[in-house]
């Protein structure tokens, strides 16, 4: 019987472990970039709705006071959330 030849390793590592780490990166690379996706969506669109309103009113303070005031809200909540998917997720009752 002959011996098994080793597998080809990369830096040391075998190319299960190389495989394996490349993948959970590319998915949280892919996790990542939908999360901000999702938050640069919504920050511009709470923008251009806020601004129109607050040109037509002519008053830039309740906006100013309700925007930071639902930002420490949510940043808040953010502490009971239990996985990403979490954060996006909206009550329909």
């Amino acid at each position: 019987m002959s011996a098994k030849p080793e597998p080809r390793t990369w830096s040391g590592f075998h190319p299960n472990v190389v495989a394996l780490g490349l993948t959970s990166f590319f998915t949280d690379v892919s996790t990542e970039m939908l999360i901000e996706g999702v938050a640069e969506f919504t920050a511009s669109s709470l923008r251009l709705v806020a601004g129109r309103l607050s040109d037509r009113i002519g008053k830039r303070k309740p906006f100013l006071v309700a925007g930071y005031g639902l930002s420490t809200v949510c940043k808040t909540l953010m502490a009971f959330a239990r996985s990403w998917p979490m954060m996006l997720r909206v009550p329909l009752r």
